[in-house]
C-alpha cells in the first residue's frame, strides 16, 4: 500500500484479523487464510519494532492461523508456524507474563 501511514498499521492489523475471522466463519477458507497470513506478516513487522505493544497480538494471531491451517489440511505449514508461535509465547512468558493470563497457584487456582 503506497503512502500508508505506519501509525495506522496497528489498526489495520486488527481490522485484517477481524476480516480473516469473518471469512473463516463464512466458510471462505482460502480467502481467510490469505488475509490471516497478511495479518501475521504485518504483526511480525509491528512486533519487531515494538514488541511490548505487539508481540502478544502476533502470538495469538499466529496461533489462530495454525488452527486454521490444520483445519485446511496443511499440517506442514501449521507445524512451522506453531513452532514460531511457541517462541513468541515463551518470550512473552519472560518479558510480559501478565499478558498470558492470571497467575494461579496450581490446579483450581
Amino acid at each position: 500500500m503506497v503512502g500508508r501511514d505506519p501509525a495506522h498499521e496497528p489498526a489495520l492489523a486488527a481490522a485484517l484479523n477481524s476480516l480473516a475471522n469473518r471469512y473463516a466463519t463464512a466458510g471462505w477458507r482460502d480467502e481467510g487464510l490469505a488475509v490471516a497470513r497478511k495479518t501475521v506478516e504485518l504483526y511480525r513487522r509491528l512486533a519487531a519494532n515494538n514488541p511490548d505493544a505487539h508481540l502478544h497480538s502476533l502470538a495469538t494471531t499466529a496461533h489462530n492461523l495454525v488452527t486454521d491451517l490444520r483445519k485446511a489440511g496443511r499440517p506442514g505449514e501449521a507445524h512451522a508456524l506453531a513452532r514460531e508461535a511457541e517462541r513468541y509465547y515463551l518470550e512473552l512468558g519472560v518479558t510480559a507474563p501478565a499478558s498470558l493470563g492470571p497467575k494461579t497457584d496450581g490446579p483450581g487456582g
